[in-house]
């Protein structure tokens, strides 16, 4: 599978995160291209194609152009913010699951969680502002969970091809300010505005335990448990009505996901 990888890094705590993915991703033999804020210093990230950053839209937005400009040389794009941790298995549940969606309008979603200091992972996507997490079945195989932010996308030759269709990828002078998608277009949301262009990303029922990817800096849980958003942090089970569910840790939506 030919990988192309992409992220934007405006911070030496980024740099120290993401080598630790480039590393790996560049013994499968990825492309890699790190979207560098200017005043860093490339060098941790050797193999990687380093785009020199001066304003502040190039950091969430240049991708876009460039997958457009690759969108028939690889077989596999991802974005992924500089603290995401992505592992060998995650890559290995996308090959896995992607040959059982026919639909390139599927895409294969991940869920962003933080290791706690008791060892639970903390869901940070589901309660980081206090929103329910919508769990929906799809069919036998498949369900949607809400919100679709993780903190990265991953998809298919076909499906890339499709946000494009759809509007997704013109580069930032191109673009009607005025009528920007509706997650703003600026920030850490660049890793879910595909989903706006006719994409919905499922998860695959029997492959949960690798959809997960880490949040490596911890800092939701911390903030929450510290009073800063207590309500979101109250319960552990399910709440709400119309089929939402208030999800707050992984074990949680793992027991959730079994019972369905």
């Amino acid at each position: 599978m030919r990988l192309y990888v992409e992220t934007s890094i405006c911070d030496e705590r980024g740099v120290r995160f993401f080598s630790e993915t480039a590393d790996w991703l560049l013994e499968e033999g990825a492309q890699v291209h790190v979207e560098l804020a200017d005043h860093l210093d490339p060098a941790p990230l050797a193999g990687c194609a380093i785009h020199k950053s001066k304003a502040a839209w190039e950091q969430t937005w240049a991708h876009r152009p460039r997958m457009v400009a690759a969108q028939d040389d690889f077989d596999l794009f991802i974005y992924l913010e500089a603290d995401i941790r992505f592992l060998p298995e995650n890559l290995s549940y996308f090959e896995v699951a992607t040959e059982m969606i026919a639909d390139p309008a599927r895409v294969l979603h991940f869920i962003r969680y933080e290791a706690m200091e008791d060892g639970r992972g903390y869901l940070v996507d589901s309660q980081a502002t206090g929103v329910d997490g919508n769990l929906g079945r799809v069919d036998d195989e498949f369900f949607l969970y809400r919100p679709e932010h993780c903190g990265m996308f991953a998809v298919s030759q076909a499906s890339l091809k499709l946000a494009i269709k759809n509007g997704w990828g013109y580069a930032w002078e191109d673009v009607d300010h005025t009528k920007a998608l509706a997650y703003g277009g600026i920030g850490e949301t660049a890793a879910s505005e595909i989903y706006l262009c006719g994409l919905c990303p499922v998860i695959h029922k029997n492959l949960v335990p690798m959809a997960f990817v880490e949040h490596k800096t911890g800092n939701y849980w911390r903030s929450h448990h510290s009073g800063v958003n207590l309500r979101t942090v109250q319960g552990d089970g399910r709440e709400g009505r119309n089929g939402l569910v208030r999800v707050y840790y992984r074990d949680t939506l793992e027991r959730l996901i079994r019972e369905m």
